[in-house]
């Protein structure tokens, strides 16, 4: 991104991000559009949010951004897709450099809760309908710590991904580490840290977080009602 752009985009979106009346989401769509590599009309942007790499930001018709959120894109896609929502505080970061990854994408009909952070560089995938609680934390990286003569920080990244397929609902506090898929319609635990792949339908908690039944079981014993 040149600097006179990023000059241009800092200037827009921080000098129209403070109005915090129905009128200010109006100007704010139509002040942000020229910027975004896709902006509908009919998104809602809240007061006092930030973004940037806003030509690498996607956002579709519908969709819902509160107050305080946070966006930033360093180099590669951030799609935030139909009637997905994205609450108060959260932080979305791609960190990653353009064709690094695959970038970030929320879902349609998906929501993230207050305060969660997503970060990369690796891809961040989540499906449609998904239900991401509060505080959650979803991190595509992770650092290498096995060379005892250098500083954590300075060793090798890796970046496998993450994907969480569609509606799966993840409780408050979830932790989602590098390298994870959640599959299609589990249920996590609140405070659960998911350090290795879920299979679909399954309810898992704990640290680490662990398989303790399948919604298909769940269903399948549950009183015949008719």
């Amino acid at each position: 991104m040149s600097y006179l752009r990023r000059g241009l985009e800092s200037v827009i979106t921080g000098s129209l991000s403070a109005f915090p009346t129905k009128a200010g989401k109006v100007i704010r769509v139509i002040g942000f559009r020229p910027l975004f590599k896709q902006l509908d009309s009919s998104v809602t942007i809240g007061s006092r949010v930030r973004f940037s790499g806003t030509s690498r930001i996607s956002i579709e018709k519908g969709a819902w951004i509160n107050q305080y959120a946070e966006i930033h894109s360093m180099g590669n896609l951030i799609q935030i897709r139909a009637n997905a929502s994205i609450d108060l505080g959260v932080s979305i970061r791609d960190c990653g450099h353009q064709g690094q990854s695959s970038g970030v994408v929320i879902g349609e009909n998906s929501g993230l809760g207050p305060y969660c952070c997503l970060a990369g560089p690796g891809a961040i995938n989540i499906g449609s309908n998904c239900m991401i609680a509060s505080h959650c934390c979803i991190y595509a990286n992770n650092h290498g710590f096995d060379d005892l003569t250098r500083p954590m920080h300075s060793q090798p990244l890796t970046t496998l991904g993450i994907t969480i397929e569609d509606d799966c609902w993840l409780g408050t506090g979830v932790k989602v580490l590098d390298g994870v898929t959640i599959g299609t319609g589990s249920v996590i635990g609140a405070g659960a840290v998911v350090s290795r792949d879920i299979p679909p339908y399954s309810i898992a908690v704990g640290v680490p977080a662990r398989v303790i039944k399948t919604r298909k079981e769940q269903c399948s014993t549950s009183p015949d009602k008719g």
